[in-house]
């Protein structure tokens, strides 16, 4: 069986991984996840695409996807008033969207993810809701100067607490997090600044140090992980006969199957989970580089490089260990499958539906985990703009918040005053008329009786 997506006889195609022939028992697997994946309820907010001949266009006015495999098609139609929708996300899916469709969602301001099998972006698209060049250019020359190593420390500080609250909160380990916690306090102390160099080259050193303070955090929180038994993926007992030794285990971050034994193509699938969803948030860091007008490739903390997002990268630090505790969550709480995981031909685990359907409906969460960061980023960036800047929050509407609770405030103020002042002075009381009250219609003389 061949992956989907993979022609044959290209020289190209002749050395990517496919997938392996599958037993009896693991089509029948397949079948029964692949009627599941497009029977299940999906979460508010998020429309997931995926199969055969697809297609998402608009009709009679209304945003209508098509998707599904063999008999398992299904049809969704959402209008404009009632969507409901932040998020398409296309995933490894072989079908057409329209221009039509396209120009709907970015008019509703929904964002268009195009993903790959692994999880990563081939195509984000949502409105750009800022567009300031001064920004950018900040941005660019950001790594030599001092915002450069106020962003990288802000980012790393931000990670490193996370991933001390992980350890306590998870392996109770106060050990290794006290230790990280210590790492996290160094980066109030980059070198000293009057070295004999020039300021780019400090600016590099001090950026060199925050990295090598995180790089050391990172080897302590994932050495923390390995053997434990909280780290272990359960597996249906029917399952656990038939699955790589290497699955029920879980030995570290790094991937033997990488270059230079990084950990891109996990080969366990815990490290495919973390892989799958840290591509997820990347993806809406992109977007949220255009929503705020930052260039999603101009990094701080990861250097510039062909074909990486390095800004987006840079502003998932602080939201990573909010991922690494939802999957330690789901390797607590669920029991997995076979059928939930595929292994390839170089030994590589790759997630499958209905998992990816279940982590990919966790966008808007990880959306709104970014909006601060992206938005305070921009914020300290544009603070060096020589010039009138005027700080925007198009991501969390704090401004707006900002303003509705002063006029709020305002409004307190003046009905307190109105009900603590000192009340009017009254009139007084008119005398009584000494006219009787009844008087002849005729002659208007006094009626007594």
């Amino acid at each position: 069986m061949h992956e989907r997506g993979y022609s044959r006889g290209t020289t190209a195609n002749r050395n990517r991984p496919v997938l392996l022939a599958l037993s009896d028992e693991d089509v029948t697997d397949r079948l029964d996840a692949i009627g599941e994946t497009y029977r299940r309820p999906e979460a508010p907010g998020v429309c997931v695409v995926d199969g055969f001949g697809c297609r998402v266009a608009v009709e009679r006015g209304a945003l209508q996807v098509t998707d599904g495999i063999g008999p398992h098609r299904r049809v969704r139609t959402f209008d404009k008033a009632t969507h409901g929708l932040r998020r398409l996300v296309i995933v490894n899916a072989a079908g057409i969207v329209t221009l039509d469709a396209v120009r709907w969602c970015s008019t509703l301001g929904i964002g268009l993810l195009v993903l790959d099998g692994n999880g990563r972006a081939q195509l984000a698209s949502v409105p750009r809701l800022t567009d300031d060049a001064r920004l950018r250019r900040a941005q660019g020359v950001a790594p030599r100067e001092p915002v450069g190593y106020d962003i990288a420390a802000a980012l790393m500080r931000a990670k490193l607490l996370g991933q001390a609250r992980n350890l306590v909160a998870h392996f109770g380990d106060e050990d290794t997090a006290s230790d990280v916690l210590g790492l996290a306090g160094a980066l109030d102390y980059p070198p000293p600044g009057d070295l004999p160099i020039g300021s780019e080259e400090l600016a590099r050193l001090s950026l060199d140090h925050a990295r090598g303070l995180e790089a050391t955090a990172a080897g302590l929180y994932f050495g923390a992980w390995s053997g434990r038994p909280e780290t272990a993926p359960r597996f249906a007992s029917k399952d656990r006969r038939r699955l790589p030794a290497q699955w029920q285990r879980y030995s570290g971050r790094r991937s033997v199957l990488a270059s230079a034994n990084g950990n891109r193509g996990a080969e366990r699938p815990v490290n495919a989970m973390l892989n799958y969803l840290y591509s997820l948030v990347e993806s809406e860091a992109i977007l949220a580089c255009h929503a705020v007008g930052l260039d999603p490739g101009l990094g701080v903390v990861h250097a510039d490089t062909r074909a990486r997002a390095s800004m987006a990268l840079d502003l998932i630090e602080p939201v990573r260990p909010e991922v690494d505790a939802y999957v330690l969550g789901l390797l607590a709480s669920r029991t997995f499958r076979k059928a939930d995981f595929v292994e390839l031909s170089d030994g590589g685990c790759r997630i499958a539906a209905p998992l990816t359907h279940e982590l990919a409906e966790t966008l808007p969460y990880w959306a709104k985990a970014i909006a601060p960061w992206a938005e305070t980023l921009a914020h300290m960036l544009g603070e060096t703009i020589a010039g009138s800047y005027q700080p925007v929050t198009p991501l969390t509407g704090a401004r707006s918040r900002s303003a509705a609770a002063i006029v709020k405030a305002r409004k307190a103020v003046a009905r307190q005053a109105a009900t603590t002042a000192t009340p009017p002075r009254q009139a007084p009381p008119r005398a009584r008329s000494t006219r009787p009250v009844w008087s002849c219609p005729s002659c208007g003389g006094a009626v007594d009786n």
